[in-house]
């Protein structure tokens, strides 16, 4: 009787054992992060330190996911290509830590970072507090409430220089024509 006893205790224990090492197992795995990948990282410029995903080393071509922080040393700048979602440029000096929903939103800690194109307004939050929303074209840095556009327009200038040349060249032949006191006439040979 004694031993009956002994091994239904040994038994339970054996039961609880597994129940246990069951539901800690299947807990992990139903915990485990399942992130998937928003875009990718195209890196440019040069330095001796490198541009860093979550703080691992990055080069062109890393894929980014949803809840990254990137961070460009100076000297590098950091393109973050989210396919149809759009493209943000990051600065050098810049640490950006991307959104969960993997959307270009994010929180801009340190830099600047300007928005290349999107699908839609990009909600960046900087260290006043404030979500900026940037469109395309809009650029916004870590202590600033508010975006900028970019003004600078170099086909516009492009496009001057070339009509003033123009006009110069055009006007320097009139003036060669125009004072040309060669009247000779011209007069056809007898035969």
């Amino acid at each position: 009787m004694k031993l009956n006893n002994l091994m239904g205790i040994v038994r339970t224990i054996a039961s609880l054992c597994l129940i246990m090492t069951v539901l800690v197992s299947s807990s992990m795995v139903a915990l485990a992060n399942s992130v998937k990948p928003v875009g990718e990282l195209i890196v440019g410029g040069s330095s001796d330190k490198a541009v860093t995903v979550n703080g691992e080393p990055a080069t062109t071509g890393r894929t980014i996911f949803a809840a990254s922080t990137i961070t460009t040393p100076d000297g590098m700048t950091a393109i973050l290509d989210l396919g149809k979602g759009g493209k943000i440029e990051l600065a050098p000096g810049t640490t950006y830590n991307l959104n969960a929903d993997g959307t270009l939103s994010g929180e801009l800690t340190a830099g600047s970072a300007k928005v290349l194109n999107s699908t839609g307004s990009v909600g960046v939050k900087t260290l006043t507090g404030e979500v900026v929303s940037l469109n395309a074209g809009e650029t916004v840095t870590a202590n600033s409430a508010t975006a900028k556009k970019n003004t600078a327009n170099y086909a516009g200038n492009d496009t001057v220089l070339f009509a003033i040349i123009f006009g110069a060249a055009a006007a320097a032949l009139l003036l060669f024509f125009v004072l040309d006191d060669d009247e000779e006439t011209q007069t056809s040979p007898v035969r």
